[in-house]
C-alpha cells in the first residue's frame, strides 16, 4: 500500500478523538513541568499518560504507528535490548529502563502518529511542545535555581545543558510556528518569546548547547535566501552583543574555554569539562568494542566505567553517564542497537525532508506555509541531533515526540495533497489603490 492509500484509510474515531485531548494535556505536563512547582502530590501526569496509553491501544493508534517504519524500527531495537537483560551487568535495572522508560517514552510516538491524522492536528502537537518549552523556560528564568550565574531548571530539566538543548529546540519551534501563522498579532507573540529562551539558554553556561546553537545557525544561513542571510546575520549580532551585557563573568569564562585549567579538575569530580567528556566518550567508545553485540546492558555504563577503573588500579570509576547519546546506545546495548538507533534518526529525518519537498511542487498557500513551517521543524531535529552528542538522552521522549511529529505530518500531508490539487488556490486579493488611482482608472464620458 503506498503512503497515499494508507493516509486515507486514516479515519479517527470517537476513542482517538477523546486521546488526542489527553496527548495534548499530558505533552503540556511533560514540557512545561508546571507541577513540579505545585501539584506534585496529586499524580496528574501519571494519571493522565495511564489513561494515554489504554486511549493508544483500544483507538487503533499504536496499529497505526506499527505500520511505519520506524515503528518497525522500534520493535526491533527494543527486542535487542531485551535480549541483553540476561547479559547485563545489573538484569533488574536494564530490565526496569526497558520497561519504565524506554517503553512508556515511546508510547509517546504511537499516540502522536496514531491520533494526528491532520496537519491541523499535527500543528497543534507542535504548538503544545514549544509553548510547554517555552513555559519552562520562563519558570526557570523566575523561579529557578541559579549557580555561578548559571540557571538551573526544576525537575526534569534540573540539569543546565538539557535545560539549554530545551530551549535551543523550543526556539527552532516556534520560528516554524510563526512562519505558518497566518495572523501578525500570533506570530508577534511568538516571536516575543524568542528572546527569553536566548537569554535563558545563555545563561545556562552550556557549551554543548552553545555548539549546537551554531550548528543551527549555519545550516539556517545556508539554506536561508540572501536576504534571509542579512537577516541571520544581523539577528545574530544583536544577539551576541545582548548576552555579552547580560551573562554574569562566571559564565562568560565558561564559554570561554573547553578546557580545565588544573591537573585536579581532570579528575571525574568536575563534571561537565571537556577533558571529564573527552574521557568518557574514549572510555564509551572502549566499552563499546569490548562487548561489540549486546553492550553491558541498558543503564549500566557507569557500573562498566567503575569496573574498568578498578581494573587499572584506580579506587573508582567516574560513576557518570556518557555524555553522547550514541556512545549510550552502543556501550549499553551493543552495535547492532546503534545502527537500529541511528536508522531510526535518519527516517524522522528524512520524513521531514519528504513533506518539504512535497509541498515545494503544490502551488497552495496551505502547502506553502507548511513548507516554511517544515524548514524550521528540520532545525528542531538537527539541533536534537547534534545537542544528543553532548548529552545522555537517549531513553529519553524527546526523540519519538519529534519523530513522531514528522511521521505524523508525512502522512498527514500525504493524504491532504489530493485535496489541495483538487482546489485551486484563491487568487490574491487585488493592490490597494488611493483614490486618485481609482479615478483615473474610470472610463472618461464626454458630453454630447
Amino acid at each position: 500500500m503506498t503512503p497515499v492509500a494508507e493516509a486515507r484509510a486514516l479515519r479517527p474515531n470517537p476513542i482517538a478523538s477523546v486521546g488526542f485531548v489527553i496527548l495534548i494535556l499530558y505533552l503540556f505536563l511533560l514540557y512545561g513541568r508546571v507541577l513540579d512547582y505545585a501539584g506534585q502530590a496529586f499524580r496528574i501526569p501519571a494519571i493522565t499518560f495511564v489513561v494515554l496509553a489504554v486511549l493508544t491501544v483500544f483507538s487503533g493508534a499504536l496499529f497505526r504507528g506499527l505500520g511505519t517504519r520506524i515503528g518497525v524500527l522500534f520493535v526491533a531495537l527494543t527486542i535487542l535490548m531485551s535480549l541483553t537483560v540476561p547479559f547485563s551487568l545489573w538484569p533488574r535495572l536494564s530490565l526496569e529502563l526497558i520497561t519504565q522508560d524506554w517503553i512508556r517514552t515511546w508510547v509517546l510516538y504511537f499516540a502522536i502518529v496514531g491520533m494526528a491524522l491532520t496537519t491541523r492536528h499535527v500543528v497543534v502537537v507542535l504548538w503544545t511542545v514549544a509553548v510547554a518549552l517555552a513555559v519552562h523556560a520562563v519558570l526557570a528564568a523566575v523561579a529557578g535555581g541559579e549557580v555561578d550565574g548559571r540557571y538551573y531548571g526544576v525537575g526534569r530539566f534540573a540539569d543546565p545543558n538539557e535545560l539549554g538543548l530545551a530551549c535551543l529546540i523550543a526556539s527552532c519551534m516556534i520560528l516554524a510556528l510563526a512562519t505558518y501563522s497566518k495572523h501578525a498579532a500570533a506570530t508577534l507573540g511568538y516571536y516575543a518569546f524568542i528572546p527569553v529562551m536566548f537569554l535563558v539558554m545563555a545563561k545556562t553556561g552550556s557549551r554543548g548547547m552553545f555548539v549546537t546553537a551554531l550548528a543551527v545557525g549555519i545550516y539556517l544561513f545556508f539554506r536561508a535566501s540572501l536576504k534571509g542571510k542579512v537577516q541571520i546575520a544581523f539577528l545574530a549580532w544583536i544577539v551576541v552583543a545582548i548576552a555579552g551585557l547580560l551573562i554574569p563573568e562566571e559564565v562568560y569564562k565558561r564559554y570561554s574555554t573547553f578546557e580545565t585549567s588544573t591537573p585536579e579538575e581532570d579528575t571525574m569530580s568536575a563534571a561537565g569539562s571537556f577533558r571529564s567528556r573527552q574521557y568518557l566518550f574514549e572510555r564509551s567508545v572502549e566499552i563499546t568494542f569490548r562487548n561489540p553485540l549486546l553492550g553491558t546492558g541498558t543503564g549500566t555504563f557507569m557500573i562498566a566505567d567503575n569496573d574498568a577503573a578498578i581494573e587499572e588500579g584506580r579506587p573508582r570509576g567516574s560513576w557518570h553517564q556518557t555524555h553522547n547519546t550514541f556512545t549510550q546506545i552502543s556501550s549499553e546495548n551493543g552495535i547492532p542497537a546503534l545502527i537500529l538507533f541511528i536508522a531510526i534518526c535518519i527516517s524522522f529525518w528524512r520524513s521531514a525532508g519528504r513533506v518539504k519537498s512535497s509541498c515545494e511542487s503544490i502551488d497552495h498557500p496551505d502547502a506553502k506555509r507548511l513548507q516554511r513551517m517544515v524548514h524550521f521543524y528540520r532545525a528542531a531535529l538537527l539541533a536534537l541531533l547534534v545537542g544528543a552528542q553532548f548529552l545522555s538522552i537517549g531513553y529519553s521522549d524527546f526523540f519519538p515526540v519529534m519523530g513522531g511529529i514528522a511521521v505524523a505530518l508525512e502522512r498527514a500531508v500525504a493524504m491532504e495533497i489530493p485535496q489541495w490539487q483538487a482546489v485551486p488556490a484563491a487568487p490574491p486579493p487585488p493592490p490597494r489603490m488611493s483614490r486618485w488611482q481609482m479615478a483615473a482608472r474610470q472610463p472618461v464620458r464626454t458630453g454630447r
